[in-house]
């Protein structure tokens, strides 16, 4: 079964792990058949049985688990390109000499807001990232108490 996974290529590792759990459950029920009337080899085999659905629970959590971990650091370095970009091409356009320093500052700040407001908003992005972005959001009002009038005002 292992060199069938490892040679596929549409074989997810949940599913792999799904089929191995599978064959032990066809395993232990064998042996349960086997052992007929042994009440004791009976219950063994039944607590076999019970721990092998926690285990497979267990590893289905965690794969999940990574799983949205995973979509969430992907949602979050989308957005952050998208911020980089953004950014890049109103530093390109004041250098050109396209605005003035007003302008392009509040330009930035414009950016800046609607990039935290996208993160705090999405539903993709773990509660923990946007913790961990409105922290560095405060820490940055505290260093630049103007943006934090510039906000007030706006809304």
């Amino acid at each position: 079964m292992k060199r069938t996974y490892l040679a596929s290529d549409e074989m997810t590792q949940q599913e792999y792990t799904r089929f191995m759990e599978d064959l032990e459950m066809r395993h232990l029920e064998n042996m349960m058949a086997i052992a007929g009337l042994e009440p004791e080899k009976r219950q063994q085999i039944e607590q076999k049985i019970l721990e092998a659905r926690i285990k497979y629970k267990e590893e289905c959590n965690k794969l999940d688990e990574e799983d949205a971990n995973k979509a969430s650091e992907e949602a979050f370095t989308r957005i952050e390109k998208q911020y980089q970009l953004e950014i890049e091409s109103v530093t390109q356009k004041h250098y050109a000499g396209l605005s003035s320093e007003q302008e392009y500052r509040q330009q930035l700040l414009d950016i800046q807001n609607e990039y935290y407001d996208q993160v705090l908003s999405s539903s993709e992005i773990s509660e923990e990232k946007k913790a961990e972005i409105l922290t560095k959001n405060n820490r940055q009002a505290l260093k630049n108490p103007v943006r934090i009038t510039k906000k007030i005002s706006e809304r």
